[in-house]
């Protein structure tokens, strides 16, 4: 076995929890998050993808934009996570499982490995 990319910050795990504490939620965040975003529209907030060179992913940069994103909205409405909970987990899950799969992709492609 052959490490080819790994985090250079949190887990995905703790990119969850992370997220789950900024809005409020208790430890282990992840599958609240999980709950919540089964109920939600995982397209409804855009949070951006890091662009990280090779097959390395990151989740710092993600974690910042949501805490910005939500400190922004709570100005505009400070019943905005209540009010968005479902959406706001399922847009936080679409990312972070987006990054992790287009980091996969692009494994298999560069080392032509056709099963996962």
């Amino acid at each position: 076995m052959k490490v080819i990319g790994q985090t250079l910050d949190d887990a995905a795990g703790e990119a969850f929890d992370k997220s789950a504490k900024l809005l409020g939620l208790p430890y282990p965040g992840g599958p609240l998050i999980d709950k919540y975003a089964a109920q939600g529209d995982p397209n409804k907030f855009k949070f951006p993808e890091p662009q990280i060179d090779g097959l390395d992913f990151s989740f710092s940069g993600l974690k910042t934009a949501i805490l910005y994103f939500l400190q922004n909205e709570k100005k505009k409405n400070e019943n905005f996570v209540a009010e968005n909970i479902n959406d706001i987990c399922a847009s936080i899950q679409q990312r972070i499982v987006s990054i992790l799969l287009n980091k996969l992709k692009k494994a298999a492609a560069e080392t032509g490995i056709k099963n996962i």
